[in-house]
């Protein structure tokens, strides 16, 4: 094996180590809590980009709190939605 495969075999396995402490290895096996439909229903809005943005950031917590429960998340996207729709 040549001096650059060995770089990238390296490089591969430190990627796939970092993914594994992270607890990322099945990642694309996770689901929002909430879809879209609940979100609508949930804080009274009508179907928009906005319920997008929404949807974005209720993953970034899941990922973020990869523990966490239902309610919590609902609890951070209720100050999200304060936040972002006040006048």
């Amino acid at each position: 094996m040549d001096e650059s495969a060995a770089a990238v075999i390296e490089l591969l396995d430190h990627f796939k180590k970092q993914v594994e402490e992270m607890g990322l290895s099945k990642i694309w096996e996770m689901r929002p809590l909430y879809d879209g439909k609940e979100l609508t229903e949930e804080f009274k809005l009508q179907p928009s980009p906005f319920v997008g943005q929404l949807l974005h950031k209720e993953i970034e917590w899941q990922l973020e709190n990869p523990e966490g429960k239902k309610e919590e998340c609902l609890a951070y996207l209720a100050t999200v939605v304060a936040l972002l729709t006040k006048k």
